[in-house]
């Protein structure tokens, strides 16, 4: 991160480019962007780069979430489960087709995602700590709860129904 700080200043107080920047510090330009990059990672994030609990690989995966909640999110998963760099790019991958997904069924014939909907989507996110989807229908609904790994599943089961041992 110092060294992307670095390059920031080199764009930012003297103008230049990446490409100028790489050529003069022996580095190709996409290495100097990917260091660049690193700077927009949530300060926990880049906390966990400094102390060692991360490493670069890491942090460029999770740049690949849409926001800072998500990325920290994913921070924890990855610090609490120890993962490589090819199982975080494989959570992020998760995490982002989670995402992705629609907000409205059109199998159940609800075409749009009322506020009322959305609120009670938000609670849920709110309340469990992790993605939640409400899909509505005329003959009821269902609730589609998102995790990304077993530890959260077992936390997710212990709001809704107790302590276990799963």
């Amino acid at each position: 991160l110092e060294e992307a700080a670095a390059y920031y200043s080199l764009v930012e107080e003297f103008g230049l480019t990446q490409e100028v920047v790489a050529a003069r510090v022996g580095k190709s330009r996409v290495a100097v962007a990917n260091s660049l990059r690193l700077l927009r990672l949530p300060d926990a994030a880049k906390e966990a780069v400094v102390v060692g609990q991360i490493r670069e690989g890491h942090a460029r995966a999770l740049l690949g979430l849409a926001d800072d909640a998500l990325i920290e999110k994913a921070l924890a998963i990855v610090i609490d489960n120890e993962m490589t760099v090819r199982q975080t790019e494989e959570l992020v991958r998760r995490m982002q087709q989670a995402a992705s997904e629609p907000a409205v069924d059109d199998s159940t014939g609800d075409e749009e995602d009322s506020p009322e909907t959305r609120e009670l989507e938000s609670r849920l996110r709110d309340a469990l700590g992790t993605k939640v989807n409400l899909f509505r229908s005329r003959r009821g609904g269902r609730i589609v709860i998102h995790f990304y790994s077993e530890e959260e599943l077992g936390s997710i089961y212990d709001m809704l129904v107790g302590p276990s041992d799963l």
